[in-house]
């Protein structure tokens, strides 16, 4: 019976793995598949390009899907054919984790009910009236906030009277009447646009959702529109200091070079003594540091090592190696690395290098040059032959290009040279940039394949393809 797993499953998106060890008889034949609801997307579906497994061992999947973008606390959908579930009912079906209970229910209605909402309304008297929604009841002031009775005859918002209010947000520095130090007050003002007239004057503490009495301008701030932490005029001069002390450091071009090299000067003054000790040309290269400072250096080896013949007063001495026949490379191998099986010496390490290099490891076969046709059919470049199953390649990989956007390569493999039995798209890129190569690559399971490509609103008038099969 096909059941939901809610338990034993172990997901962990940094390595792009399920652990299934944790379900008792786990069986990989019988997984359906497993859907990320928080994220929306499928982690595994058999059968489908991009959704199945990388490998599958000790009850642990890895799987192709990419979760890098995903958390271990997501609410996975595991469908799994058990051999020994039982039936259930509704009333007994378990929740996931986190399914909102009447508990959870219970407190949305207290928020929701809890919320304060203040209108204004008017009767056929034109009075005003504020209707105040507050923990589900309703009451009933004047403008100014005083208790009053609900509306007359014709009662409804007042919405076309043209009131305007004001609203002017402070915290609190000091603890006052009706609220504490750090609360957040609303100065409120509601003015008649049409006459002209106040209607209304009052305060409201927010944190607490009280009406209070003016509070002292000693102990109120207007709310900053910047937030903690923001750049002000004084961290800006401070940051104009900063920049001023790495400019002097710089130093200007008129800077002279540094008399010393642990005197107190400017880059630019350290850089002129630098250069001001690179000497001058040898007269000759052939002679020892016939010039000064590091040209002078550098002009006797440009000498020593000239192209053409020279005499023998001109030449360096060379002692050669009396055991050149298995001279060993020196330095230190990199980690890992270890002399092949049967080589020694200097003649083993470049065998192994020659095995390594004349191994194929990668064949291109196919390279399609192709456009699109009059009304935008589909264009497919030449066939390649993968070779019958089992093949000694692992991998199918394609490369492709269009000088239009719009439409999108398709990787399709086949039974048939024909391409008329089995056939199946393997892999798919939609072409957003002209002439920018895309990749496509597939497991090379069919005996078959080419490169297919559906044109958009705009035909391509050159298309390339290039497919290559390799063994890994």
């Amino acid at each position: 019976m096909k059941i939901l797993l809610t338990a034993g499953v172990v997901f962990t998106p940094g390595s792009q793995t399920l652990d299934f060890s944790g379900v008792s008889g786990f069986d990989l034949s019988r997984l359906y598949g497993v859907i990320n609801a928080t994220a929306g997307s499928k982690l595994y579906a058999p059968g489908i390009t991009g959704f199945g497994y990388q490998s599958f061992a000790n009850g642990v999947m890895t799987l192709e899907a990419d979760t890098s973008q995903m958390a271990a606390s997501d609410e996975l959908l595991i469908a799994y054919e058990s051999p020994d579930a039982q039936p259930v009912s509704a009333v007994s079906l378990p929740l996931p984790a986190g399914a909102a209970k009447d508990t959870s229910l219970q407190a949305i209605l207290a928020a929701i009910q809890a919320q304060r909402v203040e209108t204004i309304w008017t009767d056929d008297t034109g009075t005003r009236f504020i209707r105040l929604d507050s923990a589900g009841t309703i009451t009933w002031t004047d403008v100014a906030g005083n208790a009053s009775s609900a509306p007359g005859a014709g009662a409804r918002p007042d919405s076309d009277s043209g009131t305007v209010v004001s609203r002017y947000t402070y915290r609190a520095t000091a603890a006052g009447t009706g609220f504490a130090s750090g609360d957040f007050l609303d100065h409120l003002v509601v003015t008649d646009g049409d006459a002209g007239d106040l209607v209304s004057n009052f305060w409201v503490n927010v944190t607490s959702g009280a009406k209070i009495a003016a509070p002292s301008a000693a102990s109120i701030t207007p709310l900053a529109p910047l937030p903690d932490g923001a750049a002000t005029s004084t961290k800006q001069d401070t940051g104009n200091t900063s920049l001023a002390s790495l400019l002097t450091g710089l130093g200007a071009p008129a800077d002279t070079a540094a008399t010393s090299d642990t005197g107190t000067f400017s880059l630019l003054s350290l850089l002129k003594r630098a250069l001001g000790k690179q000497g001058t040309d040898p007269a000759s290269p052939t002679v020892a540091n016939a010039g000064t400072g590091g040209l002078g250096w550098l002009g006797t080896i440009a000498g020593l090592l000239r192209l053409g013949t020279a005499t023998q007063a001109n030449s360096a001495s060379v002692t050669l190696a009396t055991d050149l026949a298995n001279l060993e490379p020196a330095g230190v191998k990199i980690t890992a690395a270890a002399m092949p099986a049967g080589g020694v010496g200097l003649t083993g390490w470049l065998s192994a290098i020659w095995a390594a290099l004349t191994t194929r490891s990668q064949y291109a076969t196919s390279f399609s040059a192709f456009g699109t046709t009059a009304g935008g059919a589909p264009a497919t470049g030449a066939g390649m032959a993968v070779g019958a199953s089992p093949t000694t390649w692992s991998r199918i990989r394609a490369t492709c290009l269009a000088t239009a956007t719009g439409g999108t390569f398709y990787l399709q493999g086949a039974n048939d040279s024909g391409f008329l039995t089995g056939t199946l798209f393997l892999d798919s890129a939609p072409v957003t940039t002209a002439g920018v190569p895309l990749k496509l690559e597939a497991p090379a399971q069919y005996p078959f394949v080419r490169v297919v490509y559906v044109p958009g609103a705009t035909n391509a008038a050159n298309i390339t393809a290039a497919l290559s099969l390799h063994t890994a």
